[in-house]
């Protein structure tokens, strides 16, 4: 009779189990930034802003800080003249 139950408590929880709910799939994030050229003189700023469908906060990085620099809040500030990207 132990066996019994206990086989029949094992398919319980194996039945329990099997009908969980799939976990949805993620929504893939999405970043955008307001400006695709900009030009920035020497010592001189602009303001880029960027939006995202996600609640991480926004990180610009830049390729060549040596020729800008780019704050967190999206201040661009000309170091020297070059040409760089700013990616998200």
């Amino acid at each position: 009779m132990k066996k019994v139950l206990a086989l029949l408590a094992i398919a319980t929880m194996g039945l329990v189990a099997c009908n969980k709910q799939p976990t949805p799939a993620p929504t893939p994030t999405t970043a955008t930034i307001t400006a695709s050229d900009v030009t920035v003189e020497v010592g001189k700023t602009v303001q880029v802003n960027a939006t995202t469908n996600s609640t991480a906060p926004i990180s610009f990085i830049v390729d060549d800080s040596g020729t800008y620099t780019v704050s967190d809040a999206g201040v661009v500030t000309g170091v020297k003249a070059g040409n760089g990207s700013i990616l998200l």
